[in-house]
């Protein structure tokens, strides 16, 4: 004799045909969009530590579905808690939770534009600072804002110029302590404070500098170039991950990337300028 719960199960398995067997047209976008929806969701998601425990939420939301048909109980008890859980979700990954709508308004927002010039400069003061192993943290905002960097840190707006970086990260200066922003083309700020990174997966030999180049893209869509102060290895950290150690032909390849250009004549530039101070 069946019991309820295969009555049950039946039931849901016939629904779900007949509801394919009579889906329209307009069905199928509904159900394609629902699908691009979640996957959007789920990608930003992986990238912070609520990526683990939305397998999870994802379970249980689906144990609610089945049991709604046939465990009213469990229905009941599972409907009793929905609010307090959401609302402790929110306040548990709130951090997470303005990442991923920061994420999402930067699809809409159009991005700043990051000059060759700007690129030129840059790289050649991250060159300079590795030969001498002078530490830096320079960040590249892009469309989202790094208002609440800037208030950290003291307003500079500035030219950008290697001998300005390197004066401004020189071991026992009063500014060698945090990072700087780029916005629009200028050196906007110093001594700013970024969130360093919580992600567990990291190398256990980043330091502070490291874990905050990654900590600052994690909650935005900017840039950040790295100086060890240890090794000299000059670092690229972008949508919470970093490449380590860049030779110099990958960050000249970061520039074609930026500009959308062949920088020859800067990357000449760059080298010259770097073996001759």
């Amino acid at each position: 004799m069946p019991t309820e719960q295969t009555q049950g199960a039946k039931w849901i398995l016939y629904q779900s045909v007949e509801a394919f067997r009579h889906a329209t047209a307009l069905d199928y976008v509904d159900m394609a969009a629902v699908i691009a929806i979640a996957y959007v969701i789920l990608a930003a998601l992986a990238r912070t530590r609520a990526g683990r425990m939305a397998w999870g939420v994802a379970f249980l939301l689906t144990l609610y579905w089945v049991a709604s048909m046939v465990l009213p109980v469990v229905t009941w008890l599972m409907g009793m808690a929905l609010v307090p859980g959401v609302v402790g979700l929110i306040i548990l990954f709130q951090g997470e939770l303005r990442t991923f709508l920061s994420h999402l308004g930067s699809l809409l927002v159009r991005r700043t534009t990051v000059t060759e010039d700007t690129c030129h400069r840059l790289i050649a003061a991250c060159l300079r600072m590795s030969k001498d192993h002078t530490g830096a943290l320079i960040a590249i905002e892009r469309s989202t804002p790094l208002a609440e960097a800037m208030a950290t840190g003291i307003f500079i707006d500035a030219d950008i110029s290697a001998e300005l970086l390197r004066a401004i990260f020189v071991q026992n200066g009063p500014l060698h302590d945090g990072g700087v922003i780029v916005c629009n083309q200028r050196l906007t700020a110093a001594a700013c404070q970024f969130p360093a990174s919580t992600n567990p997966e990291l190398d256990v030999t980043f330091g502070m500098r490291h874990r905050a180049a990654i900590g600052i893209t994690e909650s935005s869509d900017c840039l950040c170039l790295v100086v060890s102060e240890e090794t000299g290895a000059v670092s690229l950290a972008m949508a919470g991950e970093i490449q380590y150690d860049l030779p110099r032909d990958e960050l000249e390849a970061v520039l074609r990337d930026l500009v959308g250009e062949q920088p020859k004549r800067r990357a000449l530039s760059i080298r010259r300028e770097v073996s001759d101070d």
